[in-house]
């Protein structure tokens, strides 16, 4: 070995069993450390992940991505394009022993069980040595004991060994042998394990800030970790883009309140140093009284910065932080403040099993072997019984840990979106990506769709929504299409569009332009949706269109001759059945949808399927964090009254008519297919 070597210099005659006992000696003392190793491995251990995920939101080009790439040490790139969907990274925050954000490779072969092994070995190391004294004393009282205890203990240990015998005879006949877990010790890694000791790992969420991703950003957005929201300070000292600005800020403050009413915020305001801004104090204190008329007593969980007393944290994201050196003294005071939220999170500190992260290896194994994106959740269960965890609960616990740290995306609000799991994330923000998108920012080659021939394909895609399947099987050429589809229903940005000679889908998020008319819904039977209290996140409307649309299409299957929607951003005109003609319409200026009936007889059922459809959707995207106020039209003086006075008022043609029934439609905790099958 290199000892011996460097023990034996040239011209120097050692006795050659001095050698051997040595190299003996040395060997005996790797496999003593390979061997508790593996107890570590194979053991029940815990300890905390150190793991957090960290959410950049706000509007479109504010310099969320720049600020990212700051934070990271990273050179400022002003030709950086606009993110599309959502960018995913890893990173590590400074340690004990060095400062300076680094960015990982986020590599899917990751050894996480190992990591967590040397940590544990690592502390308790450190207790070794703090309880040794406690130790030595304790053997010296032991010895005046010793002879009392002996027999007893010997009796107690034949006791416990039958009673864990029949224990594990017993969960190895319900839930399988588990394996061993094999990994090969390493000095060096021990030690690189210990050098980051006290870093916290980053999952780096860069969200695109076009409106088009609003609809798709609800299913990744979680109710653990911290939350970013730049803006860009040079609009809110121009009265031409305050407005839209404050609109922004304020829309994106509810949003996260909405997914996540307990996470930190911190308001980054970026752009210090432009000819705008120019760092001055008065402009920065006009900033902050705007803000705090935003912020009001509503968001609490908005971190205060203290040093320049103010709501935000005004930044250059053009210089970078380096070993705590910036041009921009702010971007430095920013990552300090991140770090320090970080280490006093509570999730932070949380103990998991060691088994967990065995898990996670498996899951990532598959991943990078088999070049999988996701796999399904009956295959996780195997391996999690394979590494020590035989209890779904479990499983389901790990899991949940898993996607609000950033590493899967686990939606579990159906059995059957239960049972998918997204093992790369990234992959599928870039799969949604490829088809919603912002067409003025993130353009398509149309000469290359022309080429193929699918150039009418593309204009009736971005001008109505609609997208052939030929399209998506050229934009998903490499992908699993019928998964996607079938995964984009279920989260309802896609339905079926019945209403072409073709197979062809409705992706409402792509309509662009907007009904300003009310001519076509001044008359009939209207009730509303009323979320002004509260908050109606963008999303939520096309959503309700893509319901209306998939039963419309369901019926269609069994009669023939629907009108074909008329469809725009912010309003629907559906016959949801032969007669049954229904209007929506988004009043976003009003936080409110508005929905009319042609006619009477189809009342009370027309309110009981739409009201369905909101209460799923709100269950299977948004959480159940939705609240909204139903009104409902008084006939007889054209005024709305609450739901809950009209029905108890029996009020016409709401609650009158029996032959529906009062039973309402089952919403929550079924899957798509079985919910549509309950609206016929």
């Amino acid at each position: 070995s290199l000892v011996l070597l460097r023990l034996r210099p040239s011209g120097l005659d050692i006795d050659p069993s001095i050698l051997r006992k040595l190299g003996e000696k040395i060997n005996e003392n790797k496999e003593k450390k390979q061997q508790i190793f593996a107890d570590v491995m194979n053991g029940d251990h815990q300890a905390s992940w150190n793991r957090l995920r960290l959410m950049l939101v706000g509007k479109g080009r504010v310099g969320k991505t720049a600020t990212v790439r700051s934070l990271l040490g990273q050179r400022f790139n002003p030709n950086c394009e606009s993110t599309i969907g959502a960018s995913v990274l890893e990173a590590r925050s400074s340690s004990r022993k060095h400062t300076g954000w680094i960015q990982m490779d986020g590599d899917p072969e990751m050894d996480f069980s190992s990591q967590f092994a040397y940590r544990i070995l690592i502390k308790g190391k450190s207790k070794e040595k703090d309880t040794s004294d406690k130790q030595k004393q304790s053997r010296v009282k032991s010895k005046a004991k010793s002879k009392v205890s002996k027999q007893m203990l010997i009796q107690k240990r034949a006791q416990s060994h039958s009673s864990n015998k029949e224990q594990h005879d017993t969960q190895s006949n319900q839930s399988g042998e588990r394996k061993k877990i094999t990994r090969s010790f390493s000095e060096q890694s021990l030690l690189d394990i210990a050098d980051v000791e006290g870093a916290v790992a980053l999952s780096i969420w860069d969200f695109g800030g076009q409106s088009v991703f609003y609809t798709m950003h609800h299913i990744f957005l979680t109710n653990a970790g911290i939350y970013l929201l730049v803006f860009d300070m040079r609009e809110f000292l121009s009265e031409k883009n305050l407005e839209d600005a404050a609109s922004y800020v304020s829309f994106w403050l509810k949003s996260v309140r909405l997914h996540a009413p307990l996470a930190p915020v911190i308001l980054v305001g970026t752009f210090l140093h432009s000819d705008v801004v120019q760092n001055s104090r008065a402009r920065l204190r006009t900033i902050d009284r705007i803000f705090k008329g935003i912020l009001g007593d509503s968001f609490p969980q908005v971190v205060y910065n203290i040093e320049e007393e103010l709501s935000y944290f005004p930044v250059d994201n053009s210089t970078s932080v380096i070993n705590n050196r910036a041009t921009s003294q702010e971007m430095v005071r920013l990552r300090l403040c991140l770090e320090k939220i970080t280490r006093n999170d509570e999730t932070i500190a949380q103990s998991i099993p060691l088994r967990w992260m065995a898990l996670l290896d498996e899951m990532n194994q598959k991943r990078a072997s088999e070049d999988r994106n996701y796999i399904q959740l009956g295959v996780v269960r195997k391996m999690a019984l394979g590494v020590g965890i035989p209890q779904h609960n479990e499983q389901d616990q790990a899991l949940s840990l898993f996607h609000a740290r950033g590493m899967i995306v686990h939606l579990t609000a159906t059995e059957t979106l239960k049972s998918m799991i997204i093992i790369n994330p990234q992959w599928l923000i870039n799969a949604f990506g490829k088809i919603i998108r912002d067409r003025s920012l993130h353009r398509l080659d149309a000469g290359e769709f022309q080429h193929v021939g699918l150039d009418n394909d593309l204009i009736l895609a971005f001008q109505k929504g609609v997208a052939s399947r030929d399209l998506l099987d050229y934009l998903w050429s490499d992908e699993p299409v019928e998964f996607l589809i079938d995964l984009m229903k279920r989260t309802m940005l896609l339905s079926d569009w019945g209403y072409s000679n073709e197979p062809s889908y409705l992706i409402p998020s792509l309509l662009e332009s907007g009904f300003d008319g009310d001519t076509v819904t001044d008359t009939g039977y209207k009730f509303i949706f009323d979320f002004s209290e509260n908050f109606l996140p963008i999303g939520v409307f096309l959503r309700l269109v893509c319901l209306c649309v998939a039963h419309a299409v369901r019926s269609q299957e069994n009669i023939h001759g629907l009108a074909e929607p008329v469809l725009f951003k912010n309003f629907l005109s559906i016959e949801l059945e032969s007669g049954f003609i229904l209007y929506l319409r988004e009043d976003a200026r009003c936080q409110s949808i508005i929905v009319t009936l042609e006619n009477e007889k189809h009342a009370a059922l027309g309110l009981k399927i739409v009201q369905s459809m909101l209460v799923k959707l709100d269950a299977d995207v948004m959480g159940s964090g939705l609240s909204w106020v139903t009104l409902l039209q008084n006939e007889t003086n054209g005024g709305f009254i609450a739901e809950y006075d009209a029905r108890q008022q029996n009020l016409a043609p709401w609650y009158t008519e029996e032959k529906h029934g009062s039973q309402k439609i089952q919403s929550q905790n079924i899957n798509l297919d079985a919910f549509f099958d309950s609206l016929s």
